[in-house]
């Protein structure tokens, strides 16, 4: 009865089905946006205005960024001039970020 709702992103194992990890979100009413996950095992997401990035073997915050304006969309990630780019929408605005190479 008194229990205040709970929203958050959890990995599963492929071979058993339970729990791997899980990350509470700060907004406790949900998430609108969709999750990214790259090849480089980080998993990207949005949570109200907080644009964040999660190692996607343990679960931990690895970044976190104040967009200013509510993640309603689902990041994309693509390839700009030989750099991998992450983008996402907040609020009317398109926010990007160049990731880091090896």
């Amino acid at each position: 009865p008194n229990e205040r709702p709970v929203s958050l992103v959890r990995a599963l194992a492929v071979a058993s089905g339970g729990i791997q990890w899980e990350h509470v979100l700060t907004i406790p009413t949900g998430n609108l946006a969709g999750l990214l996950a790259t090849a480089g095992n980080v998993v990207f997401g949005g949570d109200g205005p907080r644009f964040y990035a999660l190692d996607a073997e343990t679960g931990a915050e690895l970044w976190a960024f104040n967009t200013g304006g509510r993640i309603n969309a689902a990041p994309i990630a693509y390839l700009a001039g030989g750099h991998e780019q992450v983008s996402v929408v907040a609020g009317r605005a398109l926010v990007t970020f160049a990731l880091a190479g090896p």
